[in-house]
């Protein structure tokens, strides 16, 4: 039996759009696996624009800004990147999906699973509208880290824009999972 846990961090602020240089921005969200069973824990705390007040796991991204957030399991190498790696890791990251939405004070997401808004397609490329899945690969395909791109491209008359993340790590002895959900704010282009 599967065991699920599930971790949704609010990680991606969206901005608006302007006439000035999009900004490169690269972001770490340092995720902790449980030993056994549990939840996927957030370790890094609120980064980029719009951090004061946020929980961990939040990325501001600035009007302007575009970049990446890169999902890194804690404890893991450049040795460690795959369940068949030498050594083999502990745990991978094999599911990120997206949601538009989200309850704003306990920054947590809403609807995974759900059709998304446009915006959020718009902003992160690969985005399955329908379901909000960004990333989905079985264990044996799964990486301890997985970056994806923010294009951060809604017009600024939009307003802040907040995508929820869900990032799922499945332990690649037992096939427990373990699931966060914090968000990102972006302001736009």
């Amino acid at each position: 039996m599967k065991t699920f846990m599930k971790l949704t961090i609010i990680i991606f602020m969206v901005g608006a759009a302007s006439t000035v240089a999009a900004k490169y921005k690269p972001y770490t969200v340092l995720l902790d696996p449980p030993p056994s069973l549990g939840v996927l824990e957030v370790v890094s705390g609120a980064q980029g624009f719009d951090k004061v007040g946020k929980n961990k796991g939040w990325v501001g991204f600035e009007a302007g800004d575009q970049g990446t957030i890169t999902f890194r399991l804690k404890g893991s190498s450049a040795n460690e990147t795959q369940c068949g790696g030498t050594p083999p890791a502990k745990w991978v990251i094999t599911k990120i999906r997206l949601s538009d939405n989200g309850d704003e004070t306990t920054q947590k997401g809403l609807n995974f699973g759900a059709k998304q808004d446009e915006w959020l397609v718009r902003a992160f490329l690969g985005v399955d509208k329908d379901t909000g899945v960004l990333y989905d690969v079985g264990k044996s395909e799964a990486w301890t880290s997985v970056a994806i791109f923010n294009r951060n491209d809604h017009p600024q008359e939009w307003g802040l824009k907040i995508a929820y993340y869900e990032v799922t790590a499945t332990n690649c002895t037992t096939d427990n999972i373990a699931t966060t959900d914090p968000g990102v704010g972006n302001r736009g282009k």
